[in-house]
């Protein structure tokens, strides 16, 4: 039997100045080294020009004396997510792109931006959407939330920890005290602040909450995703199919296009 690569999906990412238009120039899409082993474990070859990503499956040409499909080395059949991050060779450029819907957002989530790409239903159209209610951070970090926003009276605070599947998940942080008064100031904010380190979960969404207040993070430890300018995270569900017939050309093709501010 021979070996053959067929797409799997591309992904492209460009943006719009006015009076240029739409360009590419000066992006660079990857994908960090957690996502390229997750490739390499699934048989998933990905290729990288500028602003383009096209992710190959391996297959096997069967029957192999007349083939007419390429049936895929491993087939995936749970959801499983692959990550891209784009960045800009002169991130001067990005202060004329709209990344954020408001200045309140752009505050809150900062950089870089997540986006999802997925297939959302069957037969439909690939789809990019931006996350803003989403911030990406290092594992190691101080969560900091005030008493008002808890709705909480009691001098301590909980945090619970949730991931994508709503399961807990358990950090070993114990409940902390309202900041005190006698140290920050008789003025200072009433607010409880958590001392996390994630270090040993999976890249992910995960949600804390503080009574009545929850916050969502997305987890990572690597710094090429940190100096990116967004994140992409693209979902390969039954819906991202394998097109096997090697008379089928076609492939799921995401394409992103910033807007200009």
């Amino acid at each position: 039997m021979v070996t053959r690569y067929k797409p799997l999906f591309s992904f492209t990412t460009s943006y719009n100045l006015a009076g240029i238009g739409i360009i590419s120039d000066g992006i660079t899409l990857t994908a960090p080294a957690f996502s390229l082993g997750t490739m390499s474990d699934l048989k998933l070859k990905p290729q990288f020009k500028g602003n383009v990503a096209n992710i190959y499956f391996e297959g096997k040409e069967m029957p192999a004396n007349a083939p007419v499909d390429c049936v895929p080395a491993i087939v995936i059949d749970t959801d499983e997510y692959f990550y891209l991050s784009i960045g800009f060779s002169d991130k001067e450029k990005i202060k004329n792109l709209k990344f954020h819907s408001t200045a309140t957002i752009a505050k809150d989530i900062g950089f870089p931006v997540l986006y999802n790409a997925l297939i959302s239903v069957s037969g439909g159209a690939p789809t990019v959407s931006i996350q803003e209610d989403v911030k990406i951070i290092t594992p190691v970090f101080t969560f900091t939330v005030t008493q008002a926003q808890t709705g909480l009276t009691s001098a301590y605070a909980a945090l619970e920890i949730r991931d994508e599947k709503n399961a807990l998940v358990d950090l070993n942080i114990p409940p902390t005290l309202l900041n005190d008064k006698s140290i920050d100031g008789v003025s200072a904010i009433p607010e409880f602040a958590f001392s996390v380190d994630a270090s040993g979960l999976e890249p992910g969404i995960y949600s804390f909450k503080a009574g009545n207040f929850i916050k969502k993070f997305f987890i990572v430890s690597d710094a090429e995703i940190l100096d990116s300018i967004s994140l992409v995270r693209v979902l390969k569900n039954d819906f991202l199919e394998y097109k096997t017939s090697l008379a089928d050309t076609s492939f799921a093709e995401f394409d992103l296009l910033i807007p200009q501010a």
